[in-house]
């Protein structure tokens, strides 16, 4: 936000220079630059004009001081007054004035265009109003602090809210009183509120017989092109002054062109409305409006129509002061590409008690300068649906604790004071303090204690050396670290990536279409407004980048926090290993390059990071569907029976809608059940030979091998040591597989007989065969 120190101090009385003032506003915050002036352009006025050829006029103009001659081809008259820069002055982009001549008369400057001394307005000659001051330098109004305001304190996208944090910096008050007008007309007009808990409060006011063709006022003009705003006329340039000055947006209707009464509803799927700028969009469900029985007038808190919008004959005029809740706004800026400073206000929060103040406020400067007269104030307000009246307790341990100095009591009160907090009860623990209605950003204890910190100053904290537990940690053998991992993985070909914890709620729906996730207030922008429930739509979107980037194999693999639960409240934050992986299973080798990869690629990858954790035999592989992946290439990983996590191929309309060429696959589990492994115990190497079987088996081709496999573990005795799965041979016979296993038997302190075995493989065969129809092939 940009300002003049010239209209901050009309506000509060600082006795310092604007170098002063940024250097303050940074110190608490608030990052501030001091921008320097243009100088050698002057307001100037036309006294004669001579048609010097067809095209070009010999203009004598006076600056204040003397009179200049100048060469123009546009379309000016006697009396205006434009902005002149001389010989010799430098203009923006280094553009630098020289003599010219133009048949022979010489031209001693130029009128400035709005681009060429870098101010807000259409790229023509610079018309200033009839009360602007001959003589004045240009240059003054790119006297300008530029304050960057966070996302969190939208309280200070206003003059005023400046004003309070430089009164709380050096112990001043406000002097500025706003009045009231007196009521003069007793029209008033009909408004309906259908969703109050987005609307909660609105404020209205008829002005009649207004003269919108007043020329806008110097000193407004001045203050809005410091802040980047172009001047349309009276009423657009008093709205926007108000909302520059107190922060709270206004909607202003052309009254005669309102047919019927104003509804505050949701809009209609796909209903029309045509914006100020001409452009017609088309409205989605969950779009506020406010609308006639026409139709739509105002995306609420965004942009009017053009249905409505001020013109020449306007004469009388609807001022709407609204408070809407920040949720129904966020994101529709965005969404329809209507970046305007009405959304960027709504969206991060206007002051819920500034709504009738700014109305009087507006209303003393319509009245002052185009004349009419003001109906009575409507009022609607639903107070359930308002922010609450938030009380923090403040306990004074808590202060030296957390800032690691001393405060006296007095002077934490002063400042509370000071920065508007009311300290409603205390003793000689804690104070109980209302939050003021424009700091919605102050919610927990830690939020005073830094506005504690920032008042009294951070350069007035003394330093203090850490001090570090050196006692060493002591780790358990029985878990297995990250950077275990990271090499397991990395030596298997993938690398690790970082991704956002913000996601595209699209995206979301896609891949975790039954799971809550939170809904960010202040998102970045709309295609990162969700919490992520998972590590795929990260590890997807940077599989895209790569692929974009010509990368034809692809393996990345990301440890990260996920949130799960629809409220901020019972947010579950869970931290996961997620995996991505498409394109050849090796990289290079001329007889490798067309062995892609597998679901069981990836299931080996998974398999090596679980034998880490020395309990293998407690993970199994269950068959599942989940509606981000294959129908047919899907699994859950167990561990003792609980699901921990999916592997599986990429759905194919996923994969389509996205644009991958590749089958992906992609894999995540909790990363808490895969570092807790289990302490191996020593036994004592057997000195006696191994007896192996070979079992050739035809099941069916929709039996799990995993089944088979625990089927036979059980009827294997004790003494099995290892089993493995070492041939498939899919659709043998028709609507079987073959599956051939390697059985190995070894006793710790004896020679096993073959006969003993024979009984063992025999029990495994009338097992299988009872419970699976299972059978041998010879």
């Amino acid at each position: 936000m940009k300002f003049s120190e010239h209209w901050i101090r009309e506000w509060v009385s600082v006795e310092y220079d604007s170098n002063i003032i940024t250097e303050q506003l940074t110190m608490i915050g608030l990052k501030s630059l001091y921008i320097v002036k243009v100088n050698g352009v002057f307001i100037s006025c036309i006294k004669k004009i001579i048609n010097y050829t067809d095209n070009l006029k010999l203009c004598i103009i006076n600056d204040g001081k003397q009179f200049w001659q100048v060469i123009c081809s546009k379309n000016v008259t006697v009396g205006q007054k434009i902005a002149f820069a001389k010989i010799g002055t430098v203009l923006h982009k280094n553009l630098k004035i020289i003599n010219k001549d133009f048949y022979g008369i010489e031209s001693w400057g130029r009128f400035c265009k709005y681009s060429e001394i870098n101010l807000i307005g259409v790229n023509d000659i610079i018309l200033f109003p009839k009360d602007a001051p001959i003589g004045f330098d240009i240059g003054k109004l790119k006297n300008v602090i530029d304050i960057e305001c966070l996302p969190n304190r939208s309280d200070c996208l206003s003059i005023r809210g400046i004003a309070r944090e430089l009164c709380a910096i050096n112990n001043l008050t406000e002097n500025h009183i706003i009045n009231t007008v007196k009521n003069t007309s007793k029209f008033s007009y009909s408004i309906n509120i259908e969703v109050p808990k987005y609307c909660p409060k609105l404020y209205s006011r008829v002005i009649e017989s207004i003269n919108v063709n007043t020329p806008t006022p110097w000193w407004i003009y001045k203050r809005l092109q410091i802040s980047g705003i172009a001047s349309v006329d009276i009423i657009v340039d008093i709205i926007n002054y108000v909302m520059l000055e107190l922060g709270q947006p206004i909607n202003c209707y052309d009254l005669n062109n309102i047919k019927g009464n104003l509804t505050v509803r949701m809009a209609k799927n796909y209903e029309n409305i045509k914006l100020l700028n001409g452009k017609n969009i088309k409205l989605k469900e969950d779009t506020l409006i406010i609308a006639d029985e026409i139709g739509p007038l105002n995306i609420a808190g965004i942009i009017g129509s053009n249905r409505t919008k001020i013109n020449k004959n306007t004469r009388n005029i609807l001022l709407l002061s609204a408070f809407f809740t920040p949720s129904i706004i966020e994101g529709k800026a965005s969404y329809y590409g209507l970046y305007t400073d009405f959304a960027y206000r709504y969206e991060r929060g206007v002051d819920s008690e500034m709504q009738n103040i700014a109305l009087e406020r507006i209303t003393n400067f319509l009245i002052g300068s185009g004349g009419g007269s003001a109906g009575n104030i409507i009022n609607i307000e639903v107070k359930s649906y308002l922010p609450n009246k938030r009380i923090i307790n403040l306990k004074f341990l808590h202060i030296k604790n957390l800032l690691g100095y001393h405060i006296k009591k007095n002077e934490i009160e002063d400042i509370l004071n000071r920065l508007g907090f009311k300290i409603i009860k205390k003793n000689i623990k804690f104070w109980s303090i209302k939050i003021p209605s424009w700091r919605f950003d102050i919610s927990i204890t830690e939020d005073l204690i830094e506005e504690l910190a920032r008042i009294y100053g951070y350069n007035n904290l003394p330093n203090s050396n850490p001090k570090i537990q050196l006692t060493p940690y002591l780790n358990s053998e029985s878990i297995i670290t990250k950077d275990q991992i990271y090499s397991q993985l990395i030596s298997r070909g993938y690398q690790e990536v970082i991704t956002y914890s913000f996601i595209s709620p699209k995206l979301h729906k896609y891949l975790q279409p039954n799971i809550y996730t939170p809904i960010i207030n202040n998102p970045i922008s709309k295609e990162l407004s969700v919490m992520r429930s998972s590590l795929w739509p990260g590890l997807i979107k940077a599989l895209i980048y790569n692929l974009n980037r010509q990368k034809t194999r692809i393996a990345l693999f990301e440890i990260g926090l996920v949130f799960i639960g629809k409220n901020v409240e019972n947010v579950k934050q869970v931290e996961k290993l997620g995996g991505i992986f498409t394109g050849n299973r090796y990289i290079g080798g001329w007889n490798l390059n067309n062995y892609k990869t597998e679901f069981v690629d990836i299931k080996g990858d998974i398999e090596v990071l679980i034998k880490l954790c020395g309990d293998f035999n407690s993970w199994k592989f269950k068959y599942a569907i989940h509606p981000a992946l294959h129908s047919g290439k899907s699994a859950k990983i167990l561990r003792k029976n609980k699901n921990v996590g999916w592997i599986g191929a990429l759905n194919p309309t996923i994969s389509y809608y996205f644009g991958l060429p590749f089958e992906s696959f992609i894999f995540e589990l909790d990363l808490a059940y895969l570092v807790k492994g289990k302490i191996p115990k020593f036994n004592n190497v057997s000195r006696f030979p191994e007896i192996n079987r070979d079992l050739a088996l035809l099941i069916k081709k929709d039996l799990s091998v995993s089944k088979v496999i625990d089927n036979i573990r059980s009827k294997a005795g004790k003494y099995l040591i290892e089993l493995i799965l070492f041939d498939v041979y899919a659709d043998f016979y028709k609507g079987y597989n073959s599956i051939a296993l390697r059985l190995t038997w070894q006793h710790p302190s004896r020679t096993l007989f073959d006969k003993e075995i024979e009984e063992l493989v025999n029990n495994i065969l009338i097992s299988l065969k009872e419970r699976y129809g299972i059978v041998s092939r010879h």
